[in-house]
């Protein structure tokens, strides 16, 4: 990577966000912006600035072009789009939720246009960058937990990404990060780290958006990807949804 990088985390206040930003800023050349609704992390970086903002607001584009993208140097951009609301929308009468159906909707689309917006004029005329942080549930059905809009959100993430990447290649570097659970500190079974920190997350994606080779997808943990990339994918709706109730009672009765 060029000295001096920029680079946008929207959705930073927490979590993988805040993840994401400890672990960018133990590579020198990253000059780091946060974006989330959440005040200022406590950062003790120069190379570090936050805007507090609403990505999905109306007014979300206009605002971070002004204080953000006008200031920008002509080089490269990383833009790292995190932002998403993790809640079910489905009550225990299987109905859903269309309210908390819309807040999700909210996050994870209109945030995600409103971050194009903002910064696709930078990209295509000086490269870089784009990173879109999705779900393995974008895929297929979530195993453990019943949810509509999130996984919906996330699958409408990969579509775009995977336009994007068409339209856009060779002038921007479009990746996909599919993720399964994972926890602020961790969590192993026996011997085995059944669900990776956020710090280990994080990790693993900056490691691959500055190697020397980028990749369009980075998969994350290596059970998930065989599971749901390759082993369920191969199933029929039908027989997916008898082995989606068998894992997710063995995966609640271990716990996780």
């Amino acid at each position: 990577m060029d000295s001096e990088v920029p680079c946008v985390v929207v959705g930073s206040s927490r979590g993988l966000g805040a993840a994401l930003v400890d672990e960018l800023l133990k590579h020198e050349s990253f000059q780091i912006t946060g974006i989330a609704r959440s005040p200022a992390l406590r950062v003790a970086s120069g190379r570090y600035r936050h805007i507090e903002l609403d990505i999905a607001g109306g007014d979300a584009t206009l605002r971070l072009q002004k204080e953000l993208v006008d200031h920008l140097p002509q080089k490269p951009l990383v833009v790292i789009f995190n932002a998403a609301l993790v809640k079910s929308d489905v009550g225990d009468s299987g109905c859903v939720d269309s309210a908390i159906g819309r807040e999700i909707d909210r996050v994870g689309v209109d945030g995600l246009r409103s971050t194009l917006g903002a910064f696709e004029g930078h990209l295509l005329r000086w490269g870089g960058v784009l990173v879109g942080i999705s779900s393995f549930s974008a895929l297929l059905p979530p195993i453990m937990d019943q949810r509509v809009a999130y996984p919906a959100t996330k699958a409408y993430l990969d579509m775009t990404l995977r336009c994007l990447r068409m339209m856009w290649r060779g002038r921007v570097k479009v990746v996909t990060v599919h993720l399964g659970h994972f926890s602020p500190d961790g969590k192993w079974l026996l011997f085995w780290q059944a669900v990776p920190s956020c710090a280990m997350v994080a990790r693993k994606i900056v490691a691959g958006i500055t190697s020397a080779r980028v990749s369009d997808e980075i998969n994350y943990p290596f059970h998930y990807t065989l599971a749901y990339k390759y082993l369920l994918r191969a199933l029929p709706e039908r027989c997916y949804g008898a082995v989606l109730a068998l894992l997710s009672r063995i995966l609640h009765r271990g716990g996780l």
